[in-house]
């Protein structure tokens, strides 16, 4: 997985161009950031964007890739991926949001199904990260709230008798000596009644060094903007971690990480104006993100001498 990302992202291509001297060597780095992202999102069949700094004239490619999934069809709980779980409680019960779902409701104390994504080179948080899956609150005398999943000390979802929605993911600090360490947990938040006892909702939590959401049903209920980098996975991805399981069913996790190409910075004496985007987003396969862009995007170059240069990108994604 490392080697197809460090391939789709051009990893080093950014080094070599650094080498060549005068103001050419501009457009190319935009023009291959562009591109290292749409390879991304054709190559993973999965979102990506290419993100312009006006300020310190840098520039990066970065995508999602798809690192886990579970459908809990059977008791081996294997993923799509080859990473099978461990349970120590839940059971598969009918009704799932597809076929089966695995139920937490009514189980022991301690029940839970833990996932070792930490040991996949690919699972890489530190540039965010995006978890899905459809979840069924208990109704009746199960109702009330619990931990929902919590991955390592790295992220967590807990969710409410209320139907609110509390998310977290610890930060990456770094020490005085120069060092890292897990910072305090940064939360979000929902409104109650966002989810409803006996119904299906499906919950998105998505962050990816600017803005931290939670979304049900495909709608953002809450988010913050952000930038802090995640902390390491150091634990399993457990699902109905807490003494008390968690009370209901959940089924259809997808964990994904975001995967950043290598920062480019434009010469000293060229900036990006200031009609730049912040981002430019493609969708899964290449072409442009239609809810993020309207129409074609331009790259626009200022040089010290007046000289301008633009790179295009076309509703399909090509770059010119």
């Amino acid at each position: 997985m490392i080697g197809i990302l460090a391939l789709v992202f051009g990893l080093g291509f950014g080094a070599i161009l650094r080498l060549d001297f005068g103001e050419q060597v501009a457009l190319a780095e935009v023009q291959t950031t562009l591109r290292s992202a749409r390879n991304f999102a054709v190559a993973q069949r999965s979102p990506a964007r290419a993100t312009f700094d006006r300020a310190t004239g840098t520039m990066r490619a970065s995508g999602l890739a798809t690192i886990g999934t579970w459908r809990f069809e059977s008791d081996a709980l294997d993923g799509a991926f080859g990473i099978a779980g461990v349970h120590t409680g839940g059971k598969l019960v009918d009704g799932g949001f597809r076929g089966k779902g695995l139920s937490f409701a009514g189980e022991p104390p301690r029940s839970r199904v833990e996932l070792p994504l930490q040991q996949d080179p690919a699972c890489v948080l530190r540039d965010g990260f995006r978890i899905t899956l459809a979840i069924r609150p208990a109704d009746g005398e199960q109702e009330g709230g619990g931990t929902l999943l919590a991955f390592g000390e790295s992220i967590g979802v807990e969710t409410s008798s209320d139907g609110s929605i509390q998310a977290w993911f610890a930060p990456e600090i770094v020490e005085d000596k120069g060092g890292t360490m897990r910072g305090g947990k940064i939360t979000l938040k929902t409104d109650a009644n966002v989810l409803r006892a006996g119904r299906w909702s499906e919950l998105a939590i998505a962050y990816d060094r600017a803005t931290f959401v939670v979304e049900v049903d495909r709608v953002a209920c809450a988010a913050r903007r952000e930038d802090a980098p995640v902390w390491k996975a150091e634990g399993a991805l457990a699902l109905s971690p807490a003494n008390e399981p968690w009370p209901g069913t959940l089924d259809d996790l997808v964990v994904a990480c975001v995967h950043a190409g290598d920062e480019l910075r434009l010469p000293s004496k060229v900036s990006f104006a200031a009609s730049t985007p912040a981002e430019v987003r493609f969708a899964a396969g290449g072409g442009l993100d239609r809810d993020a862009h309207e129409g074609p995007v331009a790259i626009a170059l200022e040089y010290e001498d007046g000289r301008t240069q633009t790179a295009q990108v076309s509703l399909f994604g090509m770059v010119e």
